[in-house]
C-alpha cells in the first residue's frame, strides 16, 4: 500500500524541516551508520511480512556461510551485516540500506558454487556500503522516496511509508555505473576473503544466459549487458592473479572480528548473572510513568541474546506507545548493570548503568556519577508488594540530578523517581524468567 499524495506532501513538509545539510546527508554523504541501519531493520521486517524466509536450514547456513567470510574479510565494516534467504522462486538477490542481504530460493538453485555465490553477495554489499540506493530512489521517485526515508530517518510515524519503502527497494534496477562499481568492487571483495574469481565469471555467464532467455528479469534490463560484463570481469580477474593476496583472518579473528561488529568492545568485566536483573530471552516488563502529573506507559522486553566468553549478551527493545521500538544491549556481572545503547554501531560504547549489590553502604564512583546502596526495603507498586527491595541512588551532574531505584531479587527493577522533576516510575506487569544463557538468536553472523 502506497502512502496517498495528501499524506505524501504532509511528510514532505515535515521532511523539510531538516536543515538543509541534514536532506543531503540522506541521499549523498554517510550518515551515522546506526540511522542507515534502523532504516534497513524497518523495511527488512516489512520484507518478512511480505515473502516468507526459506525453511530449509541448509539453505540458511550457506548464505550466512558465505556471508560471513565475506564481512571478516572486508577492511571497513560500517554495519552489522546479516544474510538470509527467501523462498522466492525468482532468480535474484538485493541489499537494503545498513547491510540487510536477501538471497532468493531460486539463485541458489542456479548458483551451485560458494565461488559464485561469493560474488553475487560481495556485489550486494557494494550496493549497500557504496549507498548505492539512495541516489537511485532519489532518482526513480523523487519527492516521493524522499518523504518516505526522511520521515522513517526522523522517526515521523506514518502508515503505508515503510510498506512502499520496502517494494520501491526489492524492485530497485540500478544505474550501469552502479552496477559496473559493484561488479569490480565484489571481484575484489570476493578475492580478498579467499574465494576463486573464477566464481565471479561463473555467476556471470549465469546471468548472461538469463538474458538471452524469452523472459528477462526485469531488474536485469537496466544493466550493462552481460557479455560486457563478463568481459570487464575476466580483465580484473587477471589483473588480481598478479597481485599479493592479502592474509586471510584466522578463524579465531574472524570470529573475534564478526563478535565486534555486533557486541562492540565489550567492557573488561566478569559476566554473570544479577538477581536483581534478571537477563532471559523473553522477558518484559511494562512500567506506569507520572511526570507533571501526566500519566504514560512503556515496555522492555529482551528481544534476543548472543553468547560471549562467560555469559551473554542481551538485546532489550523499549516500546513507548506506538513509537518505533528503541534498541539497547544489556550485560550484568555479580553487581553490576552495563548497558550500550547504539547496538548497531561497533563504535558505541559500553557504559556502566548501575550497582547492582544488596550490601548496604557501599557506594562507587564511575565517570562522575556516584553510586550508594541505601538499604532494603519494603515496595508496593500496581504490580504487587515487593519485600526487601534493594533501594539505590545516582548522583550526577552539575548541579545534582539524583535518582532513586529500587530492584526486587528475581523481578528486576520495580520503581524509580527523580528528586529534581518529581518523575515516578512503577511497575505495571512483568514476565521473567530466571537469568539464563543465550536462548534466542540475534544479529547476522553465527556465533558457533
Amino acid at each position: 500500500m502506497r502512502p496517498s499524495r495528501l499524506l505524501v506532501v504532509a511528510v514532505w513538509l515535515l521532511a523539510a524541516r531538516l536543515p538543509v545539510a541534514a536532506q543531503d546527508s540522506i541521499w549523498t554523504q554517510r550518515t551515522d551508520p546506526q540511522s542507515e541501519v534502523a532504516l534497513g531493520r524497518q523495511v527488512a521486517q516489512e520484507v518478512e511480512k511480505q515473502h516468507s524466509l526459506a525453511g530449509d536450514e541448509t539453505l540458511q547456513q550457506r548464505v550466512r556461510r558465505v556471508g560471513s567470510a565475506l564481512v571478516a574479510a572486508m577492511p571497513e565494516r560500517m554495519y552489522p551485516y546479516e544474510f538470509k534467504v527467501l523462498a522466492v522462486a525468482d532468480f535474484n538477490a538485493f541489499a537494503l540500506p545498513g547491510g540487510f542481504v536477501y538471497v532468493h530460493e531460486g539463485l541458489l538453485a542456479q548458483v551451485r558454487s560458494d565461488d559464485a555465490l561469493a560474488f553475487i553477495m560481495a556485489h550486494e554489499i557494494a550496493h549497500a556500503s557504496h549507498r548505492h540506493w539512495a541516489a537511485h530512489v532519489k532518482k526513480m521517485k523523487g519527492v516521493s522516496a524522499f518523504a518516505n526515508i526522511a520521515a522513517i530517518v526522523i522517526g515521523t510515524d506514518v502508515a503505508g511509508l515503510i510498506a512502499s519503502l520496502a517494494a520501491d527497494l526489492m524492485s530497485l534496477s540500478y544505474s550501469r555505473d552502479h552496477e559496473r562499481d559493484a561488479d569490480a568492487t565484489g571481484i575484489e571483495h570476493l578475492w580478498r576473503a579467499g574465494f576463486n574469481t573464477t566464481g565471479a565469471l561463473d555467476a556471470m555467464k549465469i546471468i548472461a544466459d538469463l538474458e538471452a532467455g524469452k523472459s528477462v528479469p526485469k531488474y536485469l534490463r537496466s544493466h550493462p549487458p552481460g557479455k560486457d560484463r563478463l568481459a570487464a570481469l575476466s580483465t580484473l580477474a587477471e589483473e588480481l592473479k598478479s597481485k599479493p593476496r592479502p592474509a586471510l583472518p584466522s578463524a579465531s579473528d574472524a570470529m573475534a572480528a564478526a563478535l565486534t561488529a555486533l557486541t562492540g568492545d565489550l567492557p573488561q568485566v566478569t559476566l554473570a548473572p544479577n538477581e536483581l536483573l534478571p537477563l532471559a530471552v523473553g522477558n518484559t516488563w511494562t512500567y506506569e510513568v507520572t511526570t507533571g502529573g501526566v500519566q504514560s506507559t512503556y515496555t522492555v522486553r529482551l528481544a534476543g541474546a548472543l553468547e560471549v566468553t562467560g555469559g551473554a549478551v542481551y538485546r532489550a527493545q523499549t516500546q513507548f506507545g506506538t513509537a518505533p521500538a528503541v534498541d539497547c544491549q544489556l550485560l550484568t556481572t555479580a553487581d553490576a548493570a552495563w548497558r550500550r545503547n547504539r547496538r548497531a554501531s561497533s563504535k558505541s560504547a559500553w557504559r556502566f548503568e548501575a550497582l547492582l549489590s544488596a550490601e548496604a553502604g557501599r557506594e562507587l564512583i564511575v565517570d562522575g556519577c556516584t553510586f550508594t546502596v541505601v538499604g532494603s526495603e519494603p515496595v508496593t507498586v500496581p504490580a504487587g508488594v515487593f519485600e526487601g527491595a534493594v533501594h539505590l541512588r545516582k548522583v550526577e551532574g552539575t548541579p545534582p540530578s539524583t535518582t532513586d531505584t529500587w530492584y526486587a531479587r528475581g523481578v528486576g527493577m520495580v520503581k524509580r523517581t527523580c528528586q529534581e522533576t518529581g518523575t515516578e516510575e512503577v511497575l505495571k506487569a512483568y514476565d521473567v524468567k530466571p537469568s539464563g544463557t543465550a536462548d534466542g538468536a540475534d544479529g547476522g553472523m553465527p556465533m558457533k
